[in-house]
């Protein structure tokens, strides 16, 4: 769907900060190149999202498309090898029961 990530679907600001500068180039990035390449549809993430606020149980957490399925995947990995690392520690901050 092209027109999703174009220059005219947003206002950026006129001044920068240098503070700012790799954000930026991500804006940059985002609006010049990838303006109609985008891996996700707006449309079907937006039925995803009425599908999920309308379930019964709806979900805490939605995950939309590959990319972000991936990515969640690999922080729950990460958490999961922090919690089993750390649990006893963590545990022992506990009151004696």
């Amino acid at each position: 769907m092209a027109g999703f990530l174009f220059k005219d679907s947003l206002v950026v600001a006129q001044r920068s900060i240098a503070d700012y500068v790799d954000a930026q180039a991500s804006l940059d990035l985002h609006l010049n190149e990838l303006d109609g390449k985008q891996a996700g549809d707006p449309e079907k993430v937006a039925e995803l999202i009425l599908q999920a606020a309308a379930a019964v149980k709806a979900p805490v957490h939605l995950f939309a498309g590959k990319i972000a399925n991936a990515l969640a995947e690999q922080k729950m990995q990460e958490v999961r090898k922090d919690l089993d690392i750390w649990r006893a520690a963590s545990e022992a901050t506990d009151f004696p029961v």
